[in-house]
């Protein structure tokens, strides 16, 4: 595991949605922190690239978080790194790497509200 330490290099926070509901019973559009953590980033594809969803172009950039476990990590959280704004769209966990958990993220830089 220690050669695993030297990789995750990049500081990145971590968010979760406020579970709060306003007065009219909506969720809340806040986000709470949930911790930092060090993380190997890592793009998936080349930014740009736009490819065919659901029959419309979609070209948001798309990143490879791997940090270590822990627990409360889920899809929909946000990562901040860099000043870009990753949510996550899916975890993995690899039997063959444990201790660590690897998120794709899109960064939604710039989208505005969900």
């Amino acid at each position: 595991m220690d050669e695993v330490a030297g990789a995750l290099t990049a500081r990145v926070d971590l968010w979760r949605r406020d579970p709060s509901r306003d007065p009219a019973g909506q969720q809340a559009d806040a986000w709470l922190p949930a911790g930092s953590c060090w993380a190997r980033i890592e793009a998936e594809r080349r930014p740009g690239l736009s490819e065919l969803v659901a029959d419309t172009r979609h070209s948001a950039r798309r990143w490879r978080l791997t940090l270590r476990a822990r627990d409360g990590l889920g899809l929909g959280m946000r990562a901040t790194w860099r000043g870009l704004d990753l949510v996550v769209t899916g975890i993995e966990i690899d039997p063959g790497t444990p201790g660590l958990v690897r998120l794709r993220a899109e960064d939604r830089s710039g989208a505005g509200p969900d």
